[in-house]
């Protein structure tokens, strides 16, 4: 991974350089670095494919000693089952019925009291072959001593807990050197070279094509007028380093700590970037809505662009769900589900946008034919209902369903709003001041409101963190939005260097958004001499460098992607 990043950074560098005369050089360079970065995960994925078909099952005897400890009330064992690669596997599947044990909802136990006729002490099972394995008993105050064996050793465990409650425990089962087939360092780097050699073959392809059909992959076009607005730049750009955040810090606000003041940073981080996913749908609808498309148009482009790049990225996530975090997914029907709902956590931002683009024309009709009236009643049904109802929900903690007719929210009205907002700015202009003050009043509603409510439940609460249909929240993004776009005026003062910066890293927001849980898990936590970049570890300032690192390695990444024909349809 190390040398992937060198790359990475080196070939970036490159392709900046305005320099014609090295075009050749910015296509090897590009190609290298695409094709390194499908060979590493390909490699990866090869050799636990062929490491894992050699797996075979195994024997395993339970035995329950009839021993305790001199705190534990009694002396049962109970096998709940066996996890297999993520796939669960009941006890009363897994272990042989022969030795009478005790059945209940799919476990096995054994007690040294009303014994059924025929019970053993011990139990023979066969664990399904499988990377990962491990054997779960259940834990309490009543638990005595197990013993088990497999691959020519024994272990012991006591599964005393002093409590009341049954807890699970997790074993986990290490494989004998004669069960598997490791993969040897030479057979990784052939593994590595055949996948790096048919990546820049295809890639080559690509590049042979694209150049017969005259087409230019160059996004970095410099901005021609002055008048280009670089404030919805701007705030993309803040808008997906929010999101990036929010991936890195979230976690750790789940939990309290002696140390309150580490938890209110948590909380402050957390409040800080919740604008951004209702800010990206403002966007949107404020420089969709006006657009003179056909129906035919927005079906065909539109709607394409974002159907063809989700669906690529899902499939590669579920890769990733199955064989780096040996989740238990099933490919076909992962990939089935995918046209219909997300399938790793930040996607689902994807599908309600996509909604909308389909809603798009009828959107647009409503917004420029219908009179004020009618205008007004919609802005009370699908705005200013919902965030009221979904705000008092949040606060009282009760779930209460929505009306029914409140379909599509709050996306629907956020999107609108955009719309709404640039369309009124002549009413806002010369009130930056105003703005500033909203920020800091959504900022404080959503502050007070998680903490309130975390307070009041015993755990940290997200209601109003991942709740943009909540009035803070709204509130909040809402005031960014108008802040950015009152800020234009200054930012058209900026040279124009940083004018195209700004243009040419507000094109790769969407790519960073496929790609940055990826970057997350691959690049993992780093260190620069005592500096140290991380995710959802550590301290705050160290869970900030990290949502820059991955950030800016996401940012080239796509760009670099962004230069290869036909994967820049991709980001």
């Amino acid at each position: 991974m190390n040398y992937f990043l060198i790359l990475l950074a080196v070939t970036t560098l490159v392709l900046w350089l305005p320099y014609p005369k090295i075009s050749l050089l910015k296509k090897v360079m590009s190609t290298a670095t695409i094709a390194f970065a499908i060979a590493l995960p390909a490699t990866g994925l090869i050799s636990q494919l062929l490491t894992m078909s050699t797996y075979e099952p195994v024997s395993i005897v339970v035995t329950a000693t009839g021993q305790k400890s001199d705190q534990s009330e009694g002396t049962e064992v109970w096998i709940q089952g066996v996890s297999v690669d993520g796939k669960w596997f009941h006890a009363k599947d897994i272990f042989d019925k022969k030795a009478q044990w005790i059945e209940k909802d799919g476990a096995l136990g054994w007690r040294d009291y009303e014994q059924p006729n025929g019970l053993a002490s011990s139990i023979n099972g066969t664990l399904p072959n499988g990377k990962q394995r491990s054997i779960v008993f259940d834990t309490n105050k009543w638990r005595g001593i197990v013993k088990y064996e497999l691959n020519g050793s024994t272990k012991i465990e006591d599964l005393f807990v002093p409590t009341d409650n049954t807890t699970d425990k997790s074993f986990g089962i290490e494989h004998s050197e004669n069960q598997s087939k490791k993969i040897s360092g030479n057979q990784r780097i052939l593994i590595f070279a055949v996948s790096f050699f048919i990546s820049i073959s295809i890639i080559a392809l690509m590049f042979y094509f694209d150049g017969r059909r005259n087409k230019n992959g160059n996004i970095s076009t410099p901005i021609e007028k002055e008048a280009h607005l670089i404030w919805p730049d701007l705030l993309r750009i803040l808008c997906i380093f929010a999101v990036v955040w929010i991936h890195t810090s979230s976690n750790v606000y789940n939990n309290f700590t002696n140390n309150m003041s580490t938890w209110y940073w948590y909380l402050y981080i957390n409040a800080a970037t919740c604008f951004a996913v209702p800010v990206f749908y403002m966007l949107s609808g404020a420089f969709l809505i006006g657009k003179r498309e056909s129906i035919h148009s927005v079906v065909t482009k539109r709607i394409k662009r974002i159907v063809i790049p989700l669906f690529v990225w899902s499939f590669i996530y579920i890769l990733l769900r199955k064989y780096s975090l040996h989740e238990d997914v099933n490919i076909l029907s992962a990939s089935v589900r995918m046209l219909f709902s997300s399938q790793y956590s930040h996607l689902w931002f994807m599908y309600p946008l996509l909604g909308l683009y389909f809603l798009l024309p009828l959107i647009r009709k409503a917004y420029y034919e219908w009179d004020t009236n009618l205008k007004k009643y919609a802005f009370l049904l699908i705005i200013i209902i919902p965030l009221l109802l979904t705000t008092i929900i949040g606060y009282t903690t009760k779930t209460v369903p929505l009306p029914s007719f409140a379909f599509g929210f709050p996306e629907l009205g956020i999107f609108i709003i955009g719309k709404l907002i640039i369309d009124n700015k002549h009413k806002l202009l010369g009130k930056v001041w105003l703005a500033w003050i909203t920020v800091f009043i959504g900022f404080s509603g959503v502050v007070l409101s998680s903490y309130y409510l975390s307070l009041k439940i015993g755990y940290p609460d997200k209601t109003f963190l991942g709740g943009y249909g909540t009035v803070p929240v709204f509130i909040f993004a809402t005031s960014v939005f108008v802040l950015l776009m009152l800020l234009e005026d200054k930012l058209q003062k900026i040279s124009l260097v940083l004018k195209n910066w700004i243009m040419s890293l507000s094109k790769l927001t969407m790519g960073i958004y496929y790609v940055h849980m990826l970057a997350i898990y691959y690049v993992g936590n780093r260190k620069l001499g005592i500096i140290s970049f991380t995710n959802n570890a550590d301290g705050s300032i160290n869970m900030f460098l990290g949502a820059l690192m991955y950030f800016v390695f996401s940012a080239m990444f796509v760009f670099v992607l962004s230069k290869i024909p036909f994967f820049k349809k991709l980001v």
